[in-house]
């Protein structure tokens, strides 16, 4: 009847994460009736402090099954039951996107036993499975270990299902998990719960189908619950709770798509409620130039229409800038002056405190600076190779999404059949991508995405490649 499940995972982005421990205890209400524990052998590294938080190491996951060998067996234990954990929406999501990796939609009906503790003990100061179970006597071993946790929720589920009154909380949470009393007053409740439990772009539109907000979330339903669930506290976040009337949504799959629609639909429709998103622009950059010695220099100056010398970085505003390339400058041991963050005529001022390596003056040379600049630029404003394909997951488990960069700059996005996309030449995937208009957050965006999600595919590539077409 019930599957109390507990994951310990490799932590990072939500689709990046893999799971490297999973139990599941079915419970039939009254006794633990079967029970499944299993190390599971991510495929990637697993963060030191995951390590210290669970005690599991590489070592110990290394004989491992992967995912895709136990899948089986978490079908069969969960089917026909209620999906149960200790938050719930984490330990699912996962389990969801380590099926939708092998082609299967896994679909479960759920029930967070931090919801039922919520509504059961509404004055608590803390729902965590830890002090729960000690303050209710419910004895945990091996803390965060995935068969130590599964069999404390089972014992903290049980506690709970004991002391529910008629009508039956956990009845209403499995067929009812979303607060109806004080939901959206202008949106139908069973119109977002046929929402899906997708990753993409969703909107909420007003009177007249004005455009009000657009978001990304990995599950569109969650979060459209999130938003009309309940009153909000924040005033603006009221006010949109109260002039919402309908809904819309395009599912991407990859998390990186849904990243760059929602930037380019934010500054298409300019909804009321994404102040910050739909007013960013980026009227300041950030240039290199070589001065007549050798040494890289770099200024901060207001961009220009058409301009042929691109700019490494932009900014919404110059004091923004200036904070962020000081920084740059003095993690990167580089000269202020050459930078154009000192004004004095020889050295620069940080020379004199020992800041400086002396480029400014011919003390360091021309050769070594220089190769200590084009990493920090590489490093913190530009990509490991100027021109690459990112392969990510589709729409559908037999899909696939293309993101492309071109000279170190957004270029547009595509999605392809799976089996399409590993036949196809880099030449004939660009040929079948359009070009974007030209979007400077976008490639803040990727970056920031490579640098935590390290399970898409990338593919470089020479330019020539492209040029040819």
């Amino acid at each position: 009847m019930y599957s109390i499940v507990d994951i310990e995972s490799t932590g990072g982005a939500y689709k990046g994460e893999k799971i490297i421990d999973i139990a599941i205890y079915n419970f039939d209400g009254t006794k633990i009736t079967k029970v499944f524990s299993s190390l599971v052998n991510p495929g990637i590294g697993i963060p030191s402090f995951i390590s210290q938080l669970t005690g599991i190491s590489n070592e110990m996951v290394k004989d491992a099954p992967k995912f895709e060998e136990i899948a089986k067996d978490v079908v069969d234990l969960t089917k026909d039951q209620v999906f149960i954990a200790h938050n719930v929406q984490y330990d699912y999501n996962i389990i969801k996107q380590e099926f939708k990796r092998i082609g299967y939609r896994f679909e479960r009906k759920k029930l967070c036993t931090v919801r039922l503790s919520e509504l059961l003990f509404p004055d608590r100061e803390s729902y965590n499975l830890g002090t729960l179970c000690k303050d209710l006597g419910i004895e945990i071993q091996d803390r965060h270990r995935a068969a130590g946790d599964a069999e404390a929720t089972v014992g903290l589920f049980d506690f709970l299902m004991k002391i529910d009154n008629a009508p039956s909380i956990v009845d209403a949470l499995i067929h009812r998990p979303y607060r109806t009393a004080d939901f959206a007053p202008h949106v139908d409740i069973g119109v977002v719960e046929k929402l899906p439990e997708d990753t993409g772009v969703y909107y909420f539109f007003g009177k007249e189908d004005k455009p009000l907000y657009v978001g990304k979330s990995n599950n569109i339903r969650e979060r459209t619950f999130q938003h009309l669930g309940k009153v909000p506290i924040n005033k603006d976040k009221k006010r949109l709770y109260g002039l919402v009337e309908s809904i819309n949504y395009e599912i991407t799959g990859s998390e990186l798509i849904a990243l760059i629609l929602e930037s380019y639909e934010i500054k298409r429709l300019q909804p009321k409620f994404n102040k910050k998103q739909r007013n960013t622009h980026y009227p300041f950059g950030l240039y290199k130039f070589r001065d007549k010695r050798g040494y890289i220099n770099f200024r901060l100056r207001k961009r220009k229409e058409n301009e042929e010398n691109k700019p490494i970085g932009v900014f919404e505003n110059m004091g923004v800038a200036k904070a962020v390339l000081d920084k740059w400058i003095a993690q990167n041991k580089l000269c202020p002056k050459l930078s154009g963050r000192d004004g004095s005529k020889n050295a620069c001022m940080s020379f004199h405190t020992k800041k400086c390596k002396g480029a400014c003056i011919n003390k360091e040379k021309v050769s070594r600076y220089n190769m200590r600049v084009k990493k920090g630029v590489k490093r913190d404003f530009g990509y490991k190779k100027p021109n690459f394909l990112i392969i990510s997951e589709g729409r559908s488990p037999i899909e696939n999404a293309v993101t492309a960069v071109v000279d170190s700059c957004f270029y547009g996005y595509e999605f392809f059949d799976s089996a399409t996309v590993k036949e196809l030449s880099t030449k004939e995937i660009l040929d079948k991508i359009d070009l974007f208009a030209e979007n400077p957050e976008i490639d803040k965006i990727i970056r920031s995405y490579l640098k935590r999600n390290k399970l898409d595919d990338v593919i470089f590539f020479e330019k020539s490649i492209f040029d040819s077409q």
